[in-house]
């Protein structure tokens, strides 16, 4: 049998052209993925919270011990293990008074420590210009506080996230960033002016009906509701209070989106910039300076994730409202708008169910608006505070100093142990004292992370904290190495699952369909560590007829992320969330750059399908083109020969254009064993020196079985070996 196999393999070589066969539109796949990888032990389950506690004048207290501390999550009271009270390491006026002497009565019940190396980030969120003034006033405020230890960076959020001083301890520099970052006018997400209110609508009466045509003073020419048969023209009346809702609908479906674009903004900068200082020991720091945040529905699932995040990396948020004494509050302003929209329709004199609850959802955006709501919700819930209607910061600034400086690190090992991926709540009490206490408000129950936990990643995170992994759906993944030079550590990371084994929800009432499930991929280096997670939440929705198509096919979650040479453990998972199933597995992997190494080899691939794409359609950056056709990599569907005619694959040699060029030998092997050699053609090298090795075998000759191909790249001392499995069904 091998002796065919060979024969099969070389009269396919030998029909070779020297750039390959084009690969037909049914090519196959072969590389087996979902294989068990290498296991890590599961992080720590303790969790650590830090606590400022102030007694009734606002002076930190330092002489507690843990038996003056109650912690409870989700309600249920927790056995504290540790505390830690963190100080100065020597006295310090705080608050213009002396912090009470460190208890010798804690004993054993508490250790003290002194401060290390801490972190804060200043952030500029886009202001007015008054406002900017008042956040440089209030950044320089903060040098006042400073400490010697103490690195400070400046960042700017417009449309992106800035960087305009990096950490340092250099106080110019941070002086001289501030003062850049203060003065920098924004880019402009401006609010519609002329909204409707119920001041603007004057002493009209909203029951008067304008027909077309007619005018009246200050009314202008109405809008008319019905074509007239005769004329062509639009006849009929429409009352003013419908043109006004139309109006109005045009204005808050602008300044929706205005405001969804200013809270992508601001909610992805913070996200960055908080999963950085994750990286960083101690508590940080973050004072953001802002007029307000937005937090309409569209966002708060990733403002969600910017808390998560900042409480797993220990990171406290302090926000500054830069509007400072405001002479008519925002919430007025808000209250007028609520009040327009209860005039215009919101009472209840409507039977419109659906555009009733739309406007009941625009209630809940106008009050987020308050600038008191978000800036109080992101400081609060990251153990932090806000100052606000004030102009005197430097007060704000000695507390910030003071919290940073002086509190407790408290930990517990949670006696709720099954770590779901559900937010948990966290409350600490000083019940004996009379003090004031501020925390965390909780964490998301998950035992490791890897790059910003966002708000739809914790339940599937979970599943990879399994043991065994679940199959309740079916996955399988791929990761590529393409070592070009110009993308150094470049990878193709493929998931694909299919959507039959997914729960699709029919709501018989409406005649729809739903179907909500989550995939991610996190990597691994071999000695545990996590360097990188990608993940993709799907809502599919559709006529409650089309169903079964929907279920057909599969999807396709790929990514491209960028490695360091070395060995890989890449987890995936897709988990069903209506039906709260998942299927999860692991696949070892390497990148295979060489830096300085001349010749440089890709990954091989078993292909099981390609994709011709127009030339204006195609994404120079992606590794798998071949010329005009992307290839999707086979990753471990079996080859079945009533479908799959050919044995399709490719790789990729880097540097081809060198001296000596390249050879290439490729190898069938079955368990093992080599079955039968035969040489490859390398193609010229194109213009950046890249030759793209393609080829075809025949199915038919292989009888069902577990098989593998071998490819080496040889240009004189360089040589690589790459190989992908694949299987023939019976």
């Amino acid at each position: 049998m091998s002796r065919l196999l060979l024969a099969a393999l070389a009269a396919a070589l030998a029909a070779m052209a020297p750039g390959g066969p084009a690969f037909a539109q049914d090519g196959s796949q072969a590389q087996q993925t979902g294989a068990p990888g290498p296991t890590f032990e599961a992080e720590a389950t303790a969790v650590m919270v830090d606590v400022v506690v102030r007694d009734r004048q606002g002076r930190p207290l330092t002489d507690l011990t843990a038996g003056d501390f109650e912690v409870y999550e989700d309600g249920v009271r927790q056995e504290i293990a540790t505390i830690t009270l963190v100080t100065p390491e020597g006295p310090s006026e705080i608050m213009g008074g002396t912090p009470p002497a460190v208890s010798s009565a804690a004993g054993e019940s508490r250790r003290q420590v002194g401060i290390g190396p801490a972190f804060v980030a200043l952030v500029f969120d886009r202001m007015s210009p008054e406002a900017r003034a008042l956040a440089h006033k209030g950044a320089l405020a903060y040098l006042e506080t400073a400490q010697e230890n103490e690195f400070a960076g400046v960042f700017l959020i417009d449309h992106n996230l800035m960087t305009v001083q990096p950490y340092t301890n250099n106080r110019e520099n941070v002086k001289a960033a501030i003062e850049a970052a203060s003065t920098r006018p924004p880019a402009s997400f401006a609010r519609g002016e002329g909204r409707v209110t119920s001041s603007a609508r004057g002493s009209l009466d909203p029951a008067t009906p304008v027909t077309a045509g007619a005018e009246s003073a200050g009314r202008g020419t109405a809008l008319s509701t019905a074509p007239d048969a005769t004329s062509g023209e639009f006849a009929g009346s429409v009352s003013v209070a419908e043109a006004e809702r139309i109006a109005f609908s045009m204005e808050r479906s602008y300044d929706a989106l205005m405001r969804d674009q200013q809270g992508y903004a601001t909610t992805n900068g913070l996200l960055a910039l908080v999963n950085s200082l994750g990286e960083l020991p101690g508590r940080k720091t973050v004072v953001y300076f802002a007029e307000g945040v937005s937090i309409p529905s569209a966002v708060q699932a990733r403002f969600d994730s910017v808390v998560a995040t900042a409480n797993r990396a220990n990171v406290s948020v302090y926000t500054i409202d830069a509007a400072g004494l405001r002479a008519q509050s925002d919430l007025a302003r808000t209250g007028s708008q609520v009040g327009a929209l209860a005039a215009i329709g919101i009472s209840g004199q409507r039977d419109d169910n659906q555009a009733y609850m739309k406007d009941l959802e625009l209630n809940e955006d106008l009050l987020r608006e308050d600038p008191a709501v978000g800036l109080t919700m992101l400081a609060e819930r990251t153990g932090g505070f806000m100052i606000n209607n004030t102009n005197d910061l430097q007060r704000g600034f000695r507390q910030i100093d003071a919290d940073r400086r002086f509190h407790y690190l408290l930990t517990y090992t949670p006696k709720n142990t099954d770590f779901d991926g559900e937010y948990r709540r966290i409350e600490v009490k000083v019940p004996t004292r009379g003090a004031t206490v501020r925390s965390r408000s909780g964490y998301v129950a998950v035992r490791s992370g890897g790059g910003p936990l966002l708000a739809h990643e914790g339940p599937v995170l979970a599943v990879l904290d399994r043991t065994p992994l679940p199959s309740e759906i079916p996955v399988s993944a791929g990761a590529f190495s393409f070592p070009d030079p110009k993308n150094p550590g470049q990878l193709a990371v493929l998931v694909s699952t299919q959507p039959a084994a997914l729960t699709f929800r029919t709501d018989e009432r409406k005649k729809t369909f739903e179907a909500d499930f989550t995939i991610l991929s996190r990597i691994r280096t071999a000695a545990g560590d996590v360097v990188g997670k990608m993940s993709q939440p799907y809502q599919l929705n559709g006529p409650a007829d089309q169903v079964e198509s929907a279920k057909r096919g599969e999807v396709l979650f790929f990514r491209r992320p960028a490695l360091a040479p070395g060995e890989y453990t890449l987890e995936y998972v897709v988990h069903d969330t209506l039906g709260d199933k998942a299927g999860a597995g692991t696949l070892p992997f390497a990148v295979h750059d060489k830096p300085g190494q001349p010749l440089q080899v890709s990954s091989l691939l078993i292909v099981e399908r390609t994709e011709r794409v127009p030339e204006q359609e195609r994404d120079a950056d992606n590794p798998l083109y071949y010329e005009d056709l992307l290839l999707y990599p086979n990753i471990g569907t079996p080859l079945s020969k009533a479908n799959d005619k050919t044995l399709s694959f490719a790789l990729a040699v880097y540097g081809a254009g060198g001296s000596p060029a390249p050879t290439a030998t490729l190898e069938l092997q079955q368990n093992g064993q080599a079955l039968g050699q035969v040489p490859l053609t390398v193609p010229a090298a194109d213009a950046g020196g890249r030759a793209q090795i393609a080829s075809q075998l025949p199915l038919d000759p292989f009888p069902p079985g577990d098989y593998a191909l071998q490819v080496t790249v040889t240009s004189g001392a360089v040589k690589e070996v790459r190989s992908a499995k694949f299987t023939v069904a019976p």
